[in-house]
C-alpha cells in the first residue's frame, strides 16, 4: 500500500514538472518575440540615423559659386579719374553682383590708340587679353570725336572690339556714352553751344555707331546732365568738363543699371563718398534713365 502511494505522488510530481515547463515556453517566445521587435526598431532608428547623416552632409556642402562676370574698361580721364572702374565695381558688389572689373585707360585716348602697336595701351591691352576673357567691353572715345570725327570714331570701335574678340569671341560691347560740357566751359561758350546741345550731338553719334554695331549704348551722359540740371550735386570737376565723384559716382550707376536691367533701384547699398541723400536722389535718376525706352526724349523731357 505504501509502495502504491509512494508512486502515485512520483506520478504526480511528474505531472506537475511538465504543467509548468509548458506554462513557462510562451514566456520564452514573448521574450524573443519582443528582442526581433526590438531589433527591428533598431534597424529603423540606424537606417534613419544614417539617412539624416546623409542628408546633413549634403546640405552642409557649399553651393558651387558661379564664375564672375569679367568686364572691361577702355578710355580715358573719362574713365579713370575718380577710378570709375573701381566705384562701378564697389556698386556691383553692393547689390550682390559677382564681377570682375578691369581697365585700360590714358589721358586723352582715342580708341584707335587701343589697336595702334606704337601706343603703350595697345600693348597693355593685349597683355591683358593674352591673361584674360572678358564678358564685356565698355568703349569710352574721346569727349567730342563722336560727332566731330565720326568717321574715325566708328573704325576705332569697330577696330578694338575685333581685337578683342579674337581672344574673347563672346565679349559684348557697350558704348560709353559721355556727357555734354558745363554750360560755362569755354570751349562751349566759345562754339555758342549749350550742355543740352553738345549732348544731343553726341547721343546722336552713339546710337549712329550702336545702330551699325548692334552694341548697347549706357547713357551716363544723359543722367550726368540730369544730375547736373535737377540735383544739388555737381557732377562737374574744376575745368568743368572732367567729372567730379559725383559725376563719376552718376557714370558708374548708370551702367550699372544698364548692364543688370533686373536690379532694383534700392538693391545698390553703396554710396562712396556721396552723402546718402544725394546719393539716393542720383540713383533714381541713373534708374530711370537705364529703363526709359527714347533716351533722347527722356533728356528733352526732364531736362
Amino acid at each position: 500500500m505504501k509502495r502504491i502511494l509512494c508512486l502515485m505522488l512520483c506520478g504526480m510530481v511528474l505531472l506537475g514538472l511538465a504543467a509548468c515547463g509548458e506554462a513557462e515556453a510562451p514566456a520564452e517566445s514573448s521574450a524573443s518575440a519582443e528582442r526581433s521587435e526590438a531589433a527591428v526598431e533598431s534597424g529603423a532608428e540606424s537606417g534613419e540615423a544614417s539617412a539624416e547623416s546623409e542628408a546633413s552632409a549634403e546640405s552642409s556642402e557649399e553651393p558651387v559659386a558661379e564664375d564672375p562676370i569679367n568686364i572691361l574698361f577702355l578710355g580715358n580721364s573719362f574713365t579713370y579719374y575718380n577710378d570709375l572702374p573701381a566705384v562701378f565695381d564697389s556698386i556691383c558688389k553692393s547689390a550682390g553682383k559677382n564681377v570682375n572689373v578691369d581697365s585700360v585707360t590714358v589721358g586723352s585716348a582715342r580708341l584707335d590708340w587701343f589697336v595702334t602697336s606704337s601706343e603703350a595701351v595697345c600693348k597693355t591691352l593685349n597683355d591683358k587679353l593674352s591673361k584674360q576673357t572678358f564678358d564685356y567691353v565698355f568703349l569710352q572715345e574721346h569727349s567730342t570725336r563722336p560727332y566731330k570725327e565720326y568717321a574715325r570714331f566708328s573704325r576705332g570701335a569697330v577696330a578694338v572690339l575685333e581685337k578683342i574678340r579674337k581672344s574673347s569671341p563672346d565679349c559684348k560691347p557697350i558704348l560709353y556714352e559721355t556727357w555734354g560740357f558745363h554750360d560755362e566751359n569755354s570751349s562751349l561758350t566759345e562754339q555758342g553751344m549749350t550742355s543740352k546741345e553738345q549732348e544731343l550731338l553726341l547721343i546722336d553719334a552713339y546710337e549712329k555707331l550702336g545702330g551699325e554695331m548692334g552694341a548697347e549704348i549706357s547713357y551716363a551722359g544723359v543722367s550726368f546732365y540730369r544730375v547736373y540740371k535737377e540735383t544739388s550735386a555737381d557732377p562737374y570737376g574744376n575745368d568743368l568738363k572732367h567729372p567730379s565723384y559725383a559725376g563719376t559716382y552718376t557714370a558708374a550707376l548708370t551702367h550699372f543699371y544698364m548692364l543688370f536691367p533686373d536690379a532694383k533701384q534700392d538693391d545698390v547699398q553703396f554710396d562712396g563718398e556721396v552723402d546718402a541723400e544725394t546719393a539716393k536722389a542720383i540713383r533714381a535718376i541713373c534708374y530711370e534713365v537705364a529703363h526709359a525706352e527714347d533716351k533722347k526724349a527722356e533728356l528733352e523731357a526732364k531736362a
